[in-house]
């Protein structure tokens, strides 16, 4: 029984080290320059590769290809989703919502 402790108290100590190792890749890549792989992006969005893929192949996103890697600037990712916010508006008067003017 002690055996199994111990080995799942140095997976827990594994998987720990492995989560900080990820933070703070994840913060040096974002870094340099403020280039993100596919997989910030689908995280950041919450989307399918396949979708970014298409996006990228409709031009709506740019990109630099090194070696076959594909990369985004943080700040085009930023400026397409402020270029595509949608407002809803009241049907009667033609105004923004109470909650939309609140959050500008």
């Amino acid at each position: 029984m002690e055996t199994i402790y111990k080995i799942n108290h140095a997976l827990s100590d594994i998987r720990n080290h492995l989560q900080r190792i990820e933070e703070r890749l994840n913060v040096s890549s974002r870094e340099v320059g403020g280039w993100l792989d596919h997989q910030d992006i689908c995280k950041m969005l919450n989307i399918s590769k396949r979708t970014l893929d298409h996006y990228r192949e409709l031009g709506l996103i740019p990109f630099s290809k090194i070696g076959g890697k594909v990369f985004y600037r943080e700040s085009d990712i930023n400026a397409y989703l402020n270029n595509h916010i949608t407002q809803k508006k009241l049907k009667k008067t033609g105004q923004r919502s109470a909650a939309v003017q609140e959050t500008r």
